[in-house]
């Protein structure tokens, strides 16, 4: 089991999932991150994305992995658009004023849209 504090981006996780099946463990990761989603009916940011991740053998010639969040997108897919000057899909943020946005730029100064 890890914890890992203020990563902010747990893509690289991947990497360990691989390394504990490999050596037959169950691997179990959290991690905390900056507030980037608003409560139902509100537009100011107050929860993280707060990912987890687990990964396991199965004794089937295959292994699990799983990598959670509690937001419908990663919010890196929204910092790498806005670094690109590309739109985002519908349903992935919302501006400072709790309005859908497909502009990631916009979203980055409002919340990541919640399921």
């Amino acid at each position: 089991m890890a914890t890992i504090k203020n990563s902010q981006h747990f893509g690289a996780l991947s990497y360990y999932y691989n390394k504990a099946v490999d050596e037959n463990m169950i691997l179990l990761v959290t991690t905390n991150c900056d507030p980037s989603m608003a409560p139902t009916g509100t537009c100011q940011t107050f929860f993280g994305t707060n990912p987890l991740g687990v990964s396991f053998p199965t004794g089937k010639g295959f292994h699990v992995k799983m990598d959670l969040a509690t937001a419908g997108v990663a919010r890196g897919n929204i910092i790498s658009a806005s670094k690109k000057g590309e739109d985002i899909p519908e349903g992935w943020a919302q501006d400072v004023y709790g309005n859908p946005t497909t502009d990631a730029g916009k979203e980055l100064l409002g919340t990541v849209q919640t399921y």
